[in-house]
């Protein structure tokens, strides 16, 4: 039992080494005239004269992105605020890339761009491997060893050891991390503003600067972002088809989906049963 219980933890120890972090030249969010490496993500700004009456409606702006190969991408555009909107794609083709903009706003409809990805060694997005489906692998081809951690917190803005929170979970081996949006345990009302009417976007940024350093400093590393955390009543709302409740999936798919780090899970631990249904 003893030689077994060895040979076990030298297996696992040698897949720990080679989850070791991943340094790239370029940066692993790129805009502008950077340089994208393959498995990062490209950043579209886009800047109207001023900001729109209803900034956060689904679907406001649209960027259309083009790989090299023709394959097309459309993904709508989040609010950031002034008068500012962002597009991201995700990069997963070396080349030459385009995107163009389609909006009702005169001023950006039409906007367009090229920028190009370049080879990297980074992992990229976590997909199930083509041939064995019980294995999760990475874009490059590497498999994932999964090891959770619990760290609801991490993204929570009150929470200030958040930085040494996830420099010590890759040092005990975690490669993927569950963490909700919530600041409350059941309650997700810290993504609004105090009226309910619209998103509190200090919040928003603060929890993308958090995932945005764990992307370049352990780009291995899963999330398991949680945007709904235990909040049984934004849940039923959603239900209800209230606007603010679904804007929260929307805004959060719109603004981290192309994020190789990414991945989602609605709620955490709830069992809503409506109508008396068992």
């Amino acid at each position: 039992m003893f030689l077994m219980l060895m040979a076990v933890r030298i297996v696992l120890l040698s897949l720990l080494a080679t989850l070791s972090v991943t340094r790239v030249q370029a940066q692993v969010v790129a805009r502008g005239n950077q340089p994208t490496p393959w498995g990062g993500v490209y950043e579209v700004v886009l800047t109207s004269k001023q900001p729109p009456a209803q900034p956060f409606s689904p679907g406001l702006v649209q960027v259309t992105f083009t790989e090299p190969n023709g394959t097309e991408v459309t993904v709508d555009a989040f609010y950031d605020g002034g008068s500012h909107f962002k597009a991201r794609a995700y990069c997963e083709e070396p080349g030459d890339w385009t995107w163009r903009c389609r909006s009702g706003d005169t001023i950006l409809q039409g906007k367009h761009g090229t920028f190009k990805v370049i080879e990297s060694n980074l992992p990229g997005k976590l997909r199930l491997h083509p041939t064995d489906r019980q294995q999760f692998v990475y874009d490059n081809g590497d498999r994932f060893l999964h090891i959770g951690d619990t760290g609801y917190r991490y993204v929570t803005a009150t929470e200030k050891k958040w930085r040494l929170y996830i420099d010590q979970a890759v040092a005990m081996g975690a490669t993927k991390i569950r963490t909700w949006f919530c600041q409350g345990r059941s309650d997700v009302q810290i993504l609004f503003s105090d009226e309910r009417s619209s998103l509190n976007l200090e919040y928003w940024q603060e929890m993308e600067r958090r995932l945005t350093y764990a992307l370049e400093q352990y780009p291995q590393i899963q999330f398991q972002l949680i945007p709904y955390g235990e909040d049984t009543e934004e849940l039923k709302r959603y239900a209800a088809n209230d606007k603010m409740a679904k804007l929260i999936a929307q805004y959060a798919q719109a603004r981290f989906s192309a994020y190789p780090n990414v991945q989602w899970c609605i709620s955490n631990d709830r069992e809503v049963i409506t109508g008396g249904e068992e």
